[in-house]
């Protein structure tokens, strides 16, 4: 692929990107083994050595430049990267050269939406330098804007447990893991009088994520009540801070008596669920899922099948077995799925419906190894 000129994106005081060169890559077949540098990018002083590849909340990955000039591509600690940052086959990704050889990654994925990031836009035109790639002068390249991207968020419906006690409530492995607060210790809610609360985040070691002490005086002092629905969603950072503006949607008693007890709100609206492979998962014929899951995905319409997709894209078909009180086994393609992607004890699982509530309904599998190296 090529690499686009200063003058490519706009130029509006740095709000996009800054001024300084790029170049940017398809995600094809492939991509999380290895992706090649342009050719003429390598004037910009790119050599063999470790890179430092950094997402949209400043977070850093080191990977090494590998390859024999001028065949360079990014090798070792790539295939940590595209995991971490959830790519796939699809996605767009401009690479921005901030010195040296380090570079800032902007995600564009296939909605031609800036993933996780706060409203942005991203143009591009004739000015991509000459390439067999990319249109010629007789065919010029049409400008075009990406549309307007929702940050992250999520909603959740406050429960008993949520207010009382040690105060708690816990935060969705996609939001987590999108908004980067994976690894921090602190983050701050802004309530709708636009101020302030410091709150504690605690990890566990069963890869919850909870929002733990703070998150007491944030709901007494904004009433909250159970029943009540709570949305989060990423505000852009402050001085380095993780910020969520917090909306509270209020109810009438009637409603908040009905939310509690309803089944199918499962605590948010995510329609994810994440398992730790045991011996037990990967021996038998089938996967239970949660009837959590079950319920807030929509499968109580008894779907009789579903794929599941990894991330290179392939693709398993599984059966959905319907078991007495709502449970559902998959079956029909699970051991296929565990044997082509070699998982083992201790692996992590992560699948999010993408499609579908009726019919055939279809699964990102995100797998994440306990050693990649086995």
């Amino acid at each position: 692929m090529s690499f686009i000129t200063d003058d490519v994106l706009p130029k509006n005081g740095g709000n996009v990107l800054p001024n300084r060169p790029r170049f940017f890559k398809p995600l094809l077949h492939g991509f999380s083994e290895k992706l090649s540098i342009p050719r003429k990018f390598l004037k910009h002083g790119i050599q063999k050595k470790t890179a430092k590849l950094s997402n949209y909340i400043g977070k850093t990955w080191p990977v090494k430049i590998q390859g024999n000039v001028p065949d360079l591509y990014f090798g070792k600690g790539w295939k940590q990267f595209t995991e971490d940052n959830d790519l796939h086959i699809g996605y767009f990704l401009v690479f921005c050269h901030e010195g040296d050889i380090n570079f800032s990654v902007m995600v564009l994925d296939i909605t031609q939406c800036q993933k996780s990031y706060m409203a942005t836009q991203i143009a591009i035109d004739e000015n991509i330098v000459n390439s067999p790639d990319y249109p010629t002068k007789s065919e010029p390249y049409k400008r075009t804007t990406t549309k307007i991207c929702e940050p992250p968020k999520y909603t959740v419906t406050l429960q008993l447990r949520n207010l009382k006690g040690h105060y708690y409530i816990y935060v969705p492995v996609d939001f987590k893991e999108d908004t980067g607060i994976t690894r921090k210790s602190k983050l701050f809610l802004k309530d709708p009088k636009s101020e302030l609360w410091p709150v504690e985040i605690t990890h566990s070691s069963n890869n919850r994520t909870v929002l733990t002490r703070g998150w007491k005086e944030f709901c007494l002092s904004n009433k909250l009540r159970p029943g009540d629905d709570v949305e989060f969603q990423l505000a852009p950072n402050e001085n380095g801070n993780i910020i969520l503006l917090v909306r509270i949607i209020r109810k009438s008693k009637r409603q908040r008596l009905e939310a509690i007890k309803s089944r199918q709100k499962c605590g948010c609206n995510i329609k994810d669920m994440t398992f730790w492979c045991t011996g037990r998962i990967l021996d038998q014929p089938y996967l239970n899922i949660p009837n959590a899951f079950v319920a807030a995905a929509g499968l109580l319409e008894k779907p009789k099948a579903a794929t599941l997709r990894n991330k290179n894209g392939e693709l398993f078909d599984v059966n959905l077995s319907h078991q007495t009180r709502n449970r559902i086994h998959m079956i029909g393609g699970w051991k296929s799925f565990v044997a082509s992607n070699r998982l083992k004890a201790s692996d992590v699982c992560h699948f999010k419906l993408k499609t579908g509530s009726v019919g055939n309904s279809l699964f990102d599998v995100r797998i994440k190894k306990k050693n990649p190296r086995s």
